[in-house]
Parts: structure tokens; sequence; C-alpha cells
């Protein structure tokens, strides 16, 4: 009788021991779960923030720069400005102005642009779509990839609009980033259960 006594303690004992280790466990990992579920959402929005910011001051600082040059119908220095802009950021997918009559004064892709004067089309922007004033900022689909598109009117010092200036930022960055940190939470949540 003491040894089934002992048999039942030892069994009561385990039993407890596997329940309390078990709901230890999938409250450890539920928390640590929920956790890199939020630190992956801060991580995305402050690359989001990131990406709006640098994309905003690019069409801002480039709306003014245009305006002379606009006015002095300079269209070699537009495509120029244009196109040295695309080679220096490796991120920008697509540069593009057009004038109050839709004729392209600047047009560079990462893809290569023909001297066709309609090849910006390609890009799917609808310059008469409505735009408010300021720096508009769509996620879209154009040249095969998604791409955050920053534009802004550029106007002169009337007020009087000279054209639209276009910019797409790729994803990749935002993308990579965020593999990245996913991979890293797997990870510590591997390590830590």
């Amino acid at each position: 009788m003491r040894t089934s006594l002992r048999a039942k303690l030892v069994q009561t004992m385990v039993a407890t021991l596997v329940i309390v280790s078990t709901a230890t466990l999938l409250v450890v990992a539920g928390m640590n779960f929920y956790t890199s579920k939020r630190t992956l959402r801060t991580i995305e929005q402050h690359l989001r923030t990131s990406i709006e910011e640098k994309g905003s001051g690019l069409v801002i600082n480039q709306a003014l720069g245009l305006r002379d040059l606009v006015t002095d119908n300079a269209f070699g220095d537009v495509a120029r400005l244009v196109e040295r802009t695309l080679e220096k950021d490796p991120q920008l997918v697509y540069g593009l102005f057009l004038d109050e009559d839709e004729k392209a004064w600047g047009f560079a892709s990462r893809q290569g642009a023909t001297k066709n004067a309609n090849d910006w089309k390609r890009l799917g922007i609808d310059p008469k779509a409505q735009r408010s004033r300021g720096v508009q900022a769509v996620y879209r689909h154009a040249l095969g990839q998604d791409v955050f598109e920053f534009s802004m009117a550029v106007v002169d010092d009337k007020g009087v609009p000279l054209g639209k200036l276009f910019y797409g930022l790729s994803d990749g960055l935002l993308r990579q980033a965020l593999s990245e940190a996913r991979s890293d939470s797997r990870h510590s949540l591997f390590i830590t259960v």
C-alpha cells in the first residue's frame, strides 16, 4: 500500500510539473510573439516615415529648383537634373517632370528611357488626375515593382502652375528590413522557448 501511495504522489507531481511547464512555455511564447509583432509594426512605421521624409524632401527641393529652369525654358537642364538625381540615388526607380501640356521635359528610369517622347506613359501616371497642393505620396505598382511615388506641382512665384514633378522610390529597403526583422524575431522566439 505504501508503494501505491508513493507512486500516486510521484504521478501527481509529474503531472503538475508537466502542466505548469507547458503553461509557462505557452505564456512565454505568446508574450514573445505579441511583443515581436508590435516591434515589427514599429519598425515598419519608422521606415515608412523615413521614406516619406526622404521623398517629400526630394520633391520639395527639386520643385523649388525647377521653378527658374522651367520659367527660363531650360529643357536640357531639367532633363539633366532628373537624370542625375536618379543616378545618385539607387533607391529611386524613376523621375519625371511634365509641363502643363503633358510634355515630358525630363524622364529617367532604372530600366532606361528611350528618346520616345511618350516613354514616360508606361509609368501609368494620369497627369490630369486632380492633385491637391503640396506633396502627394501614393504607394503603387510601376515598371514591374512596388514604389512609393512622390509628386508635387511646380509653380512660379505668383502661383501659376508650370508642371508636375514625380519620383518613385523603391520599397525594396522596406521589404528587406522587415524580412530581417522577422527573421531576427523568429530566431529570438526560438531561443527564448
